[in-house]
């Protein structure tokens, strides 16, 4: 499975997918944001009440 083991050319794989499969763009993007949410040390949006 692509991913798994990263590459120099993992970038250019992952615009290939979107192009083939547009909701892994989506895919992308939450991971980003969910990363992004870790760094910053914010809280989840599941712990709120």
């Amino acid at each position: 499975m692509p991913g798994i083991i990263p590459s120099e050319d993992a970038q250019e794989w992952a615009k290939l997918y979107t192009l083939i499969f547009p909701p892994y763009q989506l895919l992308i993007e939450s991971y980003g944001k969910a990363q992004e949410v870790v760094a910053n040390k914010e809280r989840l949006d599941s712990a709120r009440a």
